[in-house]
């Protein structure tokens, strides 16, 4: 299933996974973060600064965003304004948003300071533990190709390869009011951001994820009903090998799960054990050194099964990326370069 507001959520599944996640459900706090977990609330552990998995979360945390009624990560500020570029699911935005329902999307890879901003994301606050009201402008700066059979139905048809976009934030911030105000121009400025450890800023910003390694999986999850309003939350997980995914995708397909309709594609995504529900989609999957691996797609919904959550890798996202870079005309690829990494390209 999806886990965002553009597709279709499984509200009793929801449910569940929320539970130790809620503002009123009693707290699950893991022990430590040795092994995988069911979800937690993130700031049930950074009030104990001796806690096992404090490190990790502090480290992590202030680059997951809530995103509308989803969620979204920073992957770096290692640009020539210190303006950040965001990931999220491209189902978090909705059909329509990229084009109309039940065209093809072609892939594109923009010049942001030509784009009009939308006030959709927040950030943490500066103490690092509740998301702020305020809300920052992002500019979308690439989506890859979407076919036309996937873009219709609420994108619950859209396959992992297609499913992620990036998005420049910049140093705007808008009060969150009933009625906000239009986001200005593309500012050459950074955002604030809680990043305590700077890996948004140093070389490297992501990382391949590795078989058997353990991730922190972190989003926003919606109420059950499809509304934001919960805390930020994490579970640890498990990376499956490419053996384990596609014998867990033949089980997923045995037990009646819609993920066991779709094929594991070991360049494009990663199958994790590990826990996350509905407006988690967008969110990031953390390696142990708080590197960015992956964007958070599709969970499971079989009882009968483990839950496993599936994330597009930030090796073929970066790869995707590069890939457009090398395309575009001399003149743009100057302009665009300016809100990228330096050396993106294949």
């Amino acid at each position: 299933m999806l886990l965002g507001n553009g597709g279709r959520v499984a509200a009793a599944v929801a449910v569940v996974a929320i539970a130790g996640c809620s503002l009123s459900a009693p707290p699950y706090v893991p022990a430590d973060c040795a092994d995988v977990t069911s979800l937690f609330a993130v700031r049930d552990v950074l009030v104990n600064r001796d806690h096992g998995c404090f490190v990790w979360v502090d480290e992590t945390h202030g680059r997951v965003a809530r995103s509308g009624a989803a969620s979204a990560a920073i992957w770096t500020r290692r640009t020539e304004f210190g303006t950040a570029v965001m990931t999220s699911a491209v189902h978090t935005l909705g059909v329509g948003f990229l084009g109309p329902g039940g065209s093809e999307i072609a892939q594109t890879l923009r010049d942001p300071s030509l784009e009009h901003g939308v006030a959709r994301v927040r950030l943490i606050d500066e103490d690092g533990i509740d998301s702020s009201v305020f809300v920052s402008p992002v500019f979308v700066l690439y989506n890859p190709a979407i076919p036309v059979g996937e873009n219709g139905n609420g994108f619950a048809d859209i396959l992992p390869e297609h499913d992620f976009y990036l998005a420049v934030v910049d140093g705007q911030r808008l009060e969150d009011a009933p009625l906000l105000e239009v986001p200005g121009p593309l500012s050459n400025e950074g955002p604030r951001l809680y990043d305590p450890a700077m890996r948004a800023d140093v070389e490297p910003t992501f990382a391949a994820s590795s078989a058997d390694a353990l991730v922190l999986i972190m989003g926003y999850p919606a109420d059950g009903h499809g509304n934001s309003g919960t805390p930020l939350c994490a579970s640890v997980g498990r990376v499956l090998s490419d053996a384990e995914a596609v014998s867990a995708v033949v089980a997923l397909a045995a037990a009646g799960d819609e993920e066991g309709g779709i094929a594991y594609d070991a360049e494009v995504e990663m199958i994790i054990e590990g826990s996350a529900a509905g407006g988690m989609s967008g969110g990031g999957v953390f390696d142990r050194d708080g590197l960015l691996v992956g964007v958070i797609v599709r969970a499971t919904e079989a009882a009968s099964l483990p839950q496993y959550v599936r994330a597009v890798r930030m090796t073929y996202v970066v790869s995707r990326l590069g890939g457009a870079f090398d395309g575009l005309a001399p003149e743009v690829r100057d302009a665009v370069s300016r809100y990228l990494e330096p050396g993106i390209q294949n």
